[in-house]
């Protein structure tokens, strides 16, 4: 069975197999869903051929009872709705004349879930704030608050570090065979410890542990696993200090937690659990004596930013040290006293979330976000005060592909014109890519393309800062990483006559990647072309369709 059979085709089949119950579901192999089993089981038997159609679960794994429940006995995904009022939306929805957005988000499915649901809530809440006050911090509330922010502050700058440190251009050169690493899964909190490298890969891995979309380098590493926990292509389980077998796990870098100075030697040929265990006894060896990379002394990270990062973990390490819950309390209390804190931060964080829940059962769905919505295209002279698109707007209600607020600001005050169709389409490509590739490939752009993406980045700004004060977003700059760059040179040099060959290999940007962009690409042109013959620009229309061919 595959979800493809599943979607409708009109093909009878008496019988179903399903040849595995794991999928690989682009982060991970994971067992099917109740709601994916009905709907793939769900086609067998032919109507008028068959009284009874028949699946077969052909499972080559040990299955816990409660996941045999969810698949065999659970039930179908529920529908949400996933309702989104869009700035494209709610222009043209402005424009037509007897048309109210109100009114139509008043008749939507989500609104229609959200009244449903208002009993239950209700009920929720109620009970949630009995559960709140049943919970008591004590004399330390204050000073509980004030640590764990100090810990939640230092974690994030460790994620920070972390990134810069196992950066592809920082530590690729040191990830050489038999070089002692430490991986750590921090999105499961699985802790395989110390292990060493065995290969590394420049393309990556989709399939490695850890791995994201754009990752674009993982390394080989023996780790000490559960025995038998890879069946099926699954990532292998930590063995941690129960003992296990020594292990071959492809890891993203996202998963090396420390990198050593030592290094072993590796056999040629580890294929035998024999010689993975000797190695392994070798690296236990060498684990007590092992001395971490220094960032700044062997890995020449000199970049300012970087040293004020470890400034400021030096200095938020210290008031962690010397907080007064640390002289209370023991290590063990303190986690206690932590993570009660913890629990009741979550709660609160629920009972916001359920509040505002009740709160649109009672009135309209996204009413405040309509609000601020329309507070921003006054500000940006889309629509006057009464709500009258102007000019920008009904330029702007033409295009849904990308920001069609910044690209329409962008059109209005003729900085497109004076582009060369290449570096045009170069630049709306940061609007249509949403991949990470390697800094250098984004920094190393020719000096018109730099020009050209920094005309776009002002106007961004602008945008951006109007959305803030508006409170629609609530950090400039990380909406400004939505104006991406890491496709400008490869768009640019397919437009000026490279073939396809050449401009894969000036990248590390998949083959498929590459044609996803250019597809949404020569969608956004038509619809850019669109937007100005409605508006008469003859000009800047013959730009745009200069720019598709």
């Amino acid at each position: 069975a595959t979800e493809t059979f599943a979607m409708g085709l009109n093909m009878p089949a008496k019988t179903v197999i399903f040849t595995a119950l794991r999928k690989y579901d682009g982060q991970s192999m994971r067992l099917i869903s109740g709601g994916e089993y009905i709907q793939m089981s769900g086609r067998a038997g032919r109507r008028g051929l068959d009284q009874r159609g028949l699946t077969i679960l052909m499972i080559d794994e040990k299955l816990e009872p409660d996941d045999a429940k969810s698949i065999l006995k659970g039930v179908s995904n529920p529908l949400i709705s996933t309702f989104k009022l869009g700035y494209n939306m709610l222009l043209n929805l402005l424009r037509a004349e007897e048309a109210d957005p109100e009114y139509v988000i008043s008749r939507s499915f989500a609104q229609f879930q959200a009244d449903a649901a208002l009993p239950d809530n209700e009920r929720q809440l109620r009970m949630m704030l009995e559960e709140r006050e049943k919970v008591v911090l004590g004399a330390e509330g204050e000073e509980t608050q004030h640590y764990v922010r100090l810990r939640r502050t230092l974690d994030k700058l460790c994620v920070d570090y972390r990134a810069q440190v196992f950066r592809p251009k920082h530590i690729r050169h040191f990830l050489n065979p038999g070089r002692l690493v430490r991986i750590k899964n921090v999105d499961s909190d699985k802790d395989y410890g110390w292990g060493a490298v065995v290969s590394n890969n420049n393309r990556g891995n989709v399939a490695a542990a850890g791995a994201q979309r754009g990752d674009r380098f993982s390394v080989d590493v023996l780790l000490l696993c559960v025995p038998e926990s890879d069946v099926d292509g699954q990532t292998p389980e930590p063995a941690g200090e129960s003992g296990g077998q020594w292990m071959m796990v492809s890891c993203s870098l996202r998963m090396l937690d420390s990198v050593a100075q030592n290094l072993i030697n590796i056999p040629k040929d580890i294929r035998s659990a024999e010689s993975r265990a000797l190695v392994g006894k070798l690296i236990s060896t060498v684990v007590p004596a092992i001395i971490p990379l220094d960032p700044v002394e062997d890995q020449k990270i000199q970049d300012t930013e970087f040293l004020k990062l470890l400034n400021r973990i030096d200095l938020v390490t210290k008031l962690v040290n010397e907080s007064p819950l640390r002289k209370k309390f023991s290590s063990d209390e303190l986690e206690a006293v932590v993570l009660r804190y913890e629990e009741l931060s979550a709660l609160d964080k629920k009972i916001f979330d359920v509040k505002k829940l009740v709160r649109m059962g009672k009135g309209l769905i996204l009413k405040h976000e309509l609000k601020q919505m329309t507070r921003l295209l006054q500000k940006l002279g889309f629509v006057d005060d009464q709500k009258v698109v102007q000019i920008k707007g009904r330029v702007a209600a033409e295009v849904n592909t990308a920001d069609e607020l910044v690209l329409t600001e962008l059109m209005l005050d003729r900085s497109f014109n004076d582009m060369r169709p290449e570096v045009l389409v170069a630049v709306l490509s940061c609007f249509v890519f949403d991949e990470r590739i390697e800094e250098k490939e984004s920094q190393a752009l020719p000096a018109d393309l730099k020009n050209a993406f920094a005309v776009v980045d002002k106007v961004a700004r602008n945008v951006a800062q109007k959305a803030f004060e508006c409170k629609i977003i609530a950090d400039v700059d990380e909406q400004l990483k939505k104006v991406n760059p890491g496709a400008m040179a490869v768009v640019y040099a397919w437009c000026s006559g490279k073939s396809f060959q050449q401009v894969c290999a000036m990248t590390t940007m998949f083959e498929g990647s590459i044609i996803r962009v250019m597809r949404r690409l020569e969608e956004l042109l038509r619809q850019l072309a669109a937007a100005t013959k409605s508006i008469g620009n003859s000009e800047l229309h013959d730009h745009f369709e200069a720019g598709s061919l």
